[in-house]
């Protein structure tokens, strides 16, 4: 179970702690536009977008800070830094590792499919881009028994507390590294972005 650092600061609500760390979606009419472009059919009072879809505009329309690569957001910062160092990428490879915030009220992505960030990386051929998403909690019963999003991440330290909130956030990155290799020894790329090309968005197998 993840450690109780909310215990040593004042309560947080859920939608403060997801802005702490994982930042909020950019909103824009440019991105209400490319929402409405891909609506599923339905009725209009109770709107949907599929999985695919959600990720594909909110990565590509609503991003808080400009390169991926290096997301200015604490915890997408940190796990990315872990990552890379345990992996020996060179500064020319960081590239191949990206972290996308989906945290709002108004981001189908996390309000219909419980996706808060996810982290990306292209696989060496460049044929496909395996994803993990995150959702960042504060609901213990969430937490215990997991919900929509690959990993639950749970209550963090302040990230100014740079020496606790790297030993925080360390499991989840050594999680995502395992889960990574876990799908790129799978034949089938279920759960998988395929790519026409490094960086580029096509349909969401999940």
């Amino acid at each position: 179970m993840a450690p109780r650092y909310d215990a040593f600061r004042p309560r947080e609500t859920g939608e403060e702690f997801e802005a702490t760390h994982v930042g909020k979606i950019r909103e824009s009419k440019k991105l209400y536009e490319e929402l409405m472009r891909c609506r599923a059919p339905g009725p209009i009072e109770k709107p949907y977008w599929k999985f695919s879809d959600a990720m594909r505009v909110i990565r590509d329309h609503a991003q808080p800070y400009p390169d991926a690569t290096h997301p200015t957001v604490p915890l997408g910062r940190q796990i990315l830094a872990i990552m890379r160092q345990k992996l020996n990428l060179s500064r020319d490879e960081e590239e191949r590792l990206r972290f996308y915030t989906s945290a709002g009220k108004n981001s189908p992505l996390d309000v219909l499919h419980g996706v808060d960030a996810w982290i990306e990386t292209d696989r060496p051929d460049e044929s496909w881009t395996d994803f993990i998403t995150l959702d960042l909690t504060l609901d213990p019963r969430k937490q215990e028994l997991g919900y929509k999003a690959d990993i639950i991440v749970g209550a963090l330290p302040d990230p100014d507390d740079v020496p606790g909130y790297h030993e925080a956030v360390t499991p989840y990155a050594e999680r995502v590294l395992q889960m990574l290799r876990d799908k790129q020894q799978q034949r089938s790329p279920r759960t998988h972005l395929w790519t026409g090309k490094p960086g580029s968005l096509g349909p969401t197998k999940r």
